[in-house]
């Protein structure tokens, strides 16, 4: 296996919920998230918490891609999901999967951990076999 790239991200929850909690919401959740994950965030226990770890995915994911922000790039193209088993994937759209398939890599592995205040996240981009 060839690494490509490696993000990592660290989110505080409460800067997540006080987000939610505030006027900026929906205007947050419509730029970041997918109709699909907020589904899922609000289908959760507390979505705050939902929510910020799908936010550390996100730009754990970003990051792993090792560019920056240009324009037309969007969080939402950056979907992340849960397998049967509960381990976080995502899906790639936009410039993202360009990327992807420009570097001949499979998607990036993901993995998520929460406690307390803070919710980190690792990606790792690798060539495909």
């Amino acid at each position: 296996m060839s690494v490509l790239g490696v993000g990592v991200d660290l989110v505080r929850i409460d800067r997540i919920r006080s987000i939610l909690d505030g006027p900026g919401r929906d205007g947050f959740i419509a730029s970041v998230y997918t109709d699909a994950e907020v589904a899922d965030a609000q289908d959760d226990g507390d979505p705050a918490v939902a929510f910020a770890v799908r936010f550390a995915i996100k730009e754990a994911v970003f990051k792993c891609f090792q560019v920056s922000f240009a324009p037309g790039d969007q969080l939402r193209d950056i979907e992340t999901r849960v397998s049967a088993i509960a381990a976080p994937y995502v899906l790639l759209s936009g410039r993202f999967a360009t990327l992807l398939a420009e570097r001949a890599a499979a998607a990036p592995s993901v993995s998520v951990s929460f406690e307390d205040d803070y919710v980190v996240a690792m990606a790792v981009l690798a060539r495909a076999c």
